[in-house]
């Protein structure tokens, strides 16, 4: 599917086709997450609840570094 960067005031943006928005539920004014990836870019419905808990892990990764290595691990 092709579409246009296009300039929208001082920023960029792309137009996203109607079958596409469709597809996803979305509707105007939703929020949007934009993750690179090595392919390229992934857009994604932002979830506020997923991304206050990636910001508390930010806030404690530093001092419980060890503790997270040690849950990563078990199985």
């Amino acid at each position: 599917m092709k579409t246009t960067l296009r300039r929208i005031g001082n920023a960029y943006g792309v137009l996203l086709p109607k079958r596409v928005i469709e597809h996803l539920g979305l509707e105007e004014n939703d929020e949007l997450t934009i993750c690179e990836t090595s392919c390229g870019i992934e857009l994604l419905p932002y979830e506020a609840e997923f991304y206050t808990q990636v910001e508390a892990f930010r806030r404690t990764e530093r001092r419980h570094r060890n503790s997270y290595h040690r849950l990563g691990n078990e199985r």
